[in-house]
């Protein structure tokens, strides 16, 4: 868990700062409607990072330009995943009630694995920089 704090670090710095990036979703972040809790019961941070980009073809072309994460309906393993919620978990809910419970078309979500971080950084932020 030490690796993946660490990455789950850097890894929503980068998110933050990319202008592909439209909003980032995560405890550890102020703003986070659960953040207080999350920091009065935790040590750590959970390695589940979502984050929205333009649509369904961005997150689409981000996950096909990435090398580091595996596609993947998951929450956790010691490698990185990636999945579209909209196209994969929550497909067959209607696109209204998706949006109305914040599954946009454009959310991408990973579960940070135990890769270096630098790598895990730099793969998404080239992935990012094509669209």
């Amino acid at each position: 868990m030490e690796q993946i704090n660490r990455s789950v670090i850097e890894i929503i710095k980068m998110l933050q700062a990319h202008p592909a990036v439209q909003q980032v979703f995560h405890p550890s972040i102020e703003s986070h409607l659960n953040h207080d809790v999350h920091m009065a019961q935790a040590d750590g941070h959970t390695g589940v990072i979502a984050f929205e980009v333009k649509n369904t073809e961005s997150a689409k072309q981000l996950i096909k330009a990435t090398s580091y994460y595996t596609l993947a309906e998951s929450l956790g393993a010691v490698e990185s995943l990636i999945s579209v919620p909209a196209l994969m978990t929550h497909a067959s809910i209607p696109a209204d009630i998706r949006a109305k419970e914040g599954i946009t078309d454009g959310l991408v979500r990973i579960s940070v694995g135990i890769e270096d971080t630098e790598d895990l950084v730099d793969d998404l932020k080239q992935a990012l920089d094509t669209l």
